[in-house]
């Protein structure tokens, strides 16, 4: 190899290892190796596709870019989908328990549970005196149905009261005994959250009406009393003339005369005293077929409300748990 060749080769790799130690590939000016300059207002040595870039940029509609989730919203929406689904998955496991608890008890169709559409709640001082839901047995049963130790239980908040004893025939001014509520064919059952106003679950009798007059029961209590007229016996006919007959026959069933007209002959005023009063009418009617309803009052005796206002699901248990019936409104 001549002297010029290996003299031109030496140049070379001369300015090679200059422009490696000033950056080589990586020196702007090797991205962009055009030389930017102006001659009357003419750029010159520009890269000849940044204006196609440019133009072509300009020109383009812009864009408006929607906000995306943060990682933190991704998260919060995932946790909400999996605690609708967890709600949802209980939701659905407690339907599908009520369906077999249901079936599985031997009461579901004998007696079924219901609610007034309004039956509010009013207190008196601490007494709730109008909370109610209703227990009707089937008239196909062919045997009343023990109602003592079934529970009621919301199946949202949980809070539940068990079905005590009642008296069967309520005296005044004694301590009456109570025994296990059945509900004949037939019958309802009205069970209240706070306390009775006579202090005891009872049954309803042809002569509870007279009840009515001095407490407070709703629904009121039915006024089935025998009538005043149909209540004289032949030894009462003693001094009952004319006035004393339109009197009795004009008086209203199940109510307490206190101070009857002073016009009435002493025997229709001490016989309208004396006759027209739960105690009496109880001692007079108390063996006859009839005497005794199909229909029971029961009371809890909570002092605060049992049940929600609405959305509200109630479920009616028997004695071993499992659901006779249930209500949601």
């Amino acid at each position: 190899m001549n002297d010029d060749v290996t003299w031109f080769l030496g140049l070379m790799i001369a300015f090679g290892l200059l422009w490696y130690a000033g950056g080589g590939l990586n020196k702007p000016s090797s991205k962009q190796p055009f030389i930017e300059g102006k001659v009357n207002g003419q750029t010159y040595g520009t890269d000849p596709f940044s204006k196609i870039t440019s133009s072509s940029t300009a020109n383009k509609p812009s864009t408006k870019v929607k906000n995306t989730p943060t990682p933190q919203s991704n998260e919060q929406m995932q946790t909400a989908l999996q605690n609708a689904k967890l709600e949802a998955d209980r939701i659905q496991n407690d339907i599908t328990k009520l369906q077999e608890d249901k079936i599985s008890s031997p009461l579901y169709g004998k007696i079924t549970l219901s609610r007034p559409t309004n039956p509010g709640i009013r207190t008196k001082g601490t007494i709730i005196i109008k909370e109610y839901i209703q227990i009707t047995a089937s008239p196909n049963n062919t045997s009343p149905v023990l109602l003592t130790g079934m529970k009621l239980k919301s199946l949202l908040t949980a809070n539940n009261a068990i079905i005590g004893k009642g008296v069967e025939l309520p005296q005044l001014g004694i301590i009456n005994t109570e025994t296990p509520i059945f509900l004949p064919p037939g019958g309802v059952a009205y069970i209240y959250t706070g306390y009775s106003p006579n202090s005891m679950s009872f049954q309803i009798n042809s002569c509870t009406g007279y009840l009515e007059q001095y407490q407070e029961f709703t629904p009121a209590l039915p006024s089935n009393c025998p009538r005043p007229i149909d209540e004289i016996r032949p030894k009462d006919t003693y001094g009952f003339d004319g006035a004393c007959l339109d009197y009795l026959r004009n008086l209203s069933q199940c109510r307490i005369v206190t101070e009857p007209p002073i016009s009435l002959t002493y025997e229709c005023k001490t016989f309208t005293l004396n006759t027209f009063n739960y105690p009496k009418c109880v001692a007079n009617h108390k063996n006859e077929v009839n005497f005794y309803k199909s229909e029971w009052r029961i009371f809890l005796a909570n002092t605060q409300p049992l049940w929600k206002d609405k959305y509200e699901t109630i479920r009616l248990l028997d004695q071993d748990g499992k659901t006779i019936d249930t209500i949601s409104y």
